[in-house]
């Protein structure tokens, strides 16, 4: 119970083990042990290979690409400007959202080379571009382009094609090997595919037990589902009043990205019972929770976005506005698959107790 009698009712706790890698040269973001190697249908999976043995950059003295195998298939690697090597894969499953509610790119694209993948999406809204968007892989390698013909040092078709995603179908609830076939050392890890990532860490917690009037309300997320691009930290905004969910619909400063986009599905892959936050501000009929924009004006005056559903929220997300309606929590990650609803620079959370909170009233979580 919280000063004002806000109570919330609250399960779970949080892991706080971010991606590791128990290999030399072989780095995969869903290496975690917190969500035991678990990856799901929207995440996108990176698979780095640093090997001092194939670093070679400059002019057309070129490193061989390294062998990676994801489930037995190859997972063909690029090289960045600082000699490593980058692959992105992902499951065919996000067929069903790609470039509505989550940008993964483009799949009518050729990347040059033969793949061994179901399909490839490919950047066109790359980071950096004029325009607003949500791309997953947000802060990629840069590409080397050092060898005339032989971008990325394996001659993918044109440098902006870059970053793209292999996608592969892989069997629900089953083991997924990426193995880097070094020469006589392979090193490997184990991940598991899961469409029901529900059971594996999923939780949201308040950083205390009791708040006074006007005091802010930390909550913290954790799901590995929210995790869809493993080079940056993502956003999900929630419509705390129903069941909608968006993803990066403002960045980590507050900034509008895609106000265009629709709602996640509940029927995608990976999200089901997943990606619901209801918050009842005034279960007694008086308000105890207010909804803030911790980012003065960014959160809404940068959306120029026209009538969408997103942009019909947002105008109703004013700035510090006690009798806003739209009840709209934004949480940004810090590791891997933990969020909180604060900003980025300063902890300012977007979800306070109201300064004229009523004795014995509740909100509910």
């Amino acid at each position: 119970m919280v000063a004002g009698g806000v109570t919330f009712a609250i399960p779970g706790t949080v892991p706080e083990a971010a991606a590791q890698s128990t290999n030399a040269n072989l780095y995969v973001s869903a290496e975690n042990p917190a969500f035991d190697n678990v990856f799901t249908g929207l995440n996108v999976v990176e698979v780095v290979v640093r090997d001092p043995d194939r670093t070679v950059r400059s002019g057309d003295d070129l490193a061989a690409e390294p062998r990676v195998e994801v489930d037995g298939d190859q997972l063909r690697m690029v090289q960045g400007s600082d000699g490593s090597w980058y692959g992105y894969f992902a499951d065919d499953s996000i067929s069903a959202v790609a470039r509505t509610a989550i940008d993964y790119g483009d799949n009518m694209c050729d990347i040059g080379i033969s793949t061994e993948s179901d399909d490839v999406y490919c950047a066109y809204d790359r980071p950096g571009d004029d325009d607003d968007g949500n791309p997953v892989i947000r802060t990629p390698k840069a590409i080397n382009e050092a060898a005339t013909g032989n971008i990325g040092s394996i001659g993918i078709a044109d440098a902006d094609l870059w970053p793209f995603i292999q996608v592969y179908g892989f069997d629900d609830e089953s083991d997924i090997v990426v193995e880097y076939q070094k020469g006589g050392d392979p090193q490997s890890v184990t991940l598991y595919y899961d469409s029901e990532p529900s059971d594996y860490g999923t939780s949201l917690e308040l950083g205390r037990d009791r708040y006074p009037l006007g005091g802010g309300v930390i909550m913290t997320m954790s799901d590995l589902a929210m995790n869809v691009d493993p080079t940056d930290s993502d956003t999900w905004t929630f419509v705390t009043t129903g069941d909608e969910a968006y993803y990066y619909l403002f960045n980590d400063d507050g900034a509008c990205q895609d106000g265009s986009q629709t709602p996640i599905s509940r029927d995608l892959e990976g999200v089901e019972d997943n990606l619901y936050l209801t918050i009842d501000p005034a279960k007694d009929g008086s308000k105890v929770l207010n909804f803030v924009a911790p980012h003065t004006g960014t959160q809404q005056d940068d959306c120029s976005i026209g009538t969408s559903r997103a942009a019909t929220l947002i105008d109703t997300h004013t700035d510090n506005d006690a009798n806003n309606d739209a009840n709209m929590v934004t949480f940004i990650e810090g590791d891997p698959g933990v969020f909180m609803n604060t900003d980025s620079a300063d902890d300012v959370p977007n979800t306070v107790v109201a300064d004229m909170a009523a004795r014995g009233n509740t909100a509910v979580v």
